[in-house]
């Protein structure tokens, strides 16, 4: 991964690599079957720095979210979570009757109906044509775009929001800062922000793997979206967790200094930094080659591991002729077998059955290393600790 798409940092971890899959949500025709579907490498990083989760390979966003077959009102859950999220904010804010309320990304406006029964104005913008047609069908004032900062001028040069929502939606966003910048321009006038999105702490409770495809580009804590507030003169001055998804955020916005942070979000952040320590990647458990190689090539060839081969980086302690590292890549690579040869095909992160299936931020595993022997490579290879 090139950058973090929240502080720029170049300083990433590979977290997990789940090769190259389709993107989610769509269902195929009978001719679709007949093609190949396309692929899109999906892999999981973490910045050190912001200690943002990310994935690095972007879908277009008009591939994703033109037509969207996802609708919110069709989940009975859902229709009640949004009813309590708005009795909620309409006593935490002191909203009133005629108040206008702007929801990002509004799907079929589920969210907005409950402040509408409330008396409030409403308008959602929705990028899927299809969906905001079912909204604006269904009587909830819907824009059919794609937000981002020139969107939200538009907004509130003509009337300006006191509260400005966006649930299950700050995760999808391809023009994050200039989203970001939109919620700003929103602000600026004493609106509050809230957003709702999944909890990293709560997926990584779960082992809720599943919540990891492409629609969700970033992976949020407290701490990571923070910074990324930061960055654009916004402070969460409010936060709890929800039940809805396995466990969501949802946080109140504000620009800097104009509400008082209350306890919660202090104790969040408290809570966070004694589950998950400082933000860091920890070094690795070592793992022991049993075998005494007698130069490196044989060490990588054949060695067994004790301790944890599946993390992404496992040092092996063997004695001064074996002191390397292995590193979790995506190659698909057969052990035994040579690297297909084909180094275009491994930048272009392919899949020909044995053949490389690498990422693209350098050369493949098979040209760093050497592939162990003995079945599936798993994505274990060597090299030289001197060589990082």
């Amino acid at each position: 991964m090139a950058a973090c798409r929240v502080c720029d940092s170049t300083d990433l971890a590979l977290i997990l690599d789940l090769g190259t899959q389709p993107h989610c949500n769509a269902f195929l025709t009978e001719a679709d079957l007949r093609r190949p579907e396309p692929g899109y490498p999906l892999r999981l990083w973490f910045c050190r720095d912001c200690t943002t989760v990310q994935i690095d390979h972007t879908v277009p966003k008009e591939v994703m979210f033109s037509e969207y077959l996802y609708v919110s009102g069709t989940t009975a859950t859902l229709r009640e979570h949004f009813r309590q999220s708005a009795d909620h904010l309409v006593a935490e804010l002191g909203l009133q009757a005629g108040d206008l309320v702007v929801d990002i990304g509004s799907n079929d406006g589920t969210w907005l109906r409950a402040f509408h029964a409330r008396g409030m104005r409403i308008l959602g913008i929705e990028p899927a044509a299809s969906i905001a047609r079912h909204a604006e069908a269904d009587g909830v004032p819907t824009l059919n775009r794609f937000f981002n900062a020139g969107v939200a001028r538009e907004i509130a040069r003509s009337d300006p929001p006191r509260l400005v929502t966006a649930a299950g939606v700050f995760f999808h966003l391809e023009e994050l800062h200039s989203a970001a910048e939109g919620v700003v321009e929103l602000c600026r006038r004493g609106a509050v922000f809230c957003v709702q999105a999944i909890y990293l702490r709560e997926m990584l409770r779960e082992a809720a793997f599943d919540n990891i495809y492409h629609e969700h580009l970033t992976y949020w804590t407290l701490r990571s979206i923070s910074a990324l507030f930061a960055r654009h003169g916004l402070e969460v001055f409010s936060a709890r967790v929800l039940a809805i998804h396995g466990g969501s955020l949802e946080l109140l916005v504000a620009p800097v200094g104009a509400r008082t942070v209350q306890r919660s979000v202090t104790a969040m952040l408290e809570q966070e930094a004694a589950q998950h320590g400082p933000p860091r990647v920890q070094q690795p458990r070592p793992a022991v080659c049993t075998r005494e190689p007698k130069d490196q090539a044989d060490c990588a060839g054949g060695h067994r591991l004790h301790g944890a081969p599946d993390e992404r980086l496992v040092q092996l302690t063997v004695g001064p002729q074996c002191r390397q590292e292995i590193a979790l890549t995506g190659c698909s690579e057969q052990r035994g077998k040579r690297p297909c040869g084909d180094r275009q095909h491994h930048q272009d992160g392919g899949n020909g059955g044995d053949r490389c299936r690498a990422d693209k931020i350098g050369p493949c595993a098979p040209h760093r290393g050497i592939v162990a022997r003995g079945g599936r490579s798993r994505g274990l290879v060597s090299r030289p600790v001197a060589s990082r």
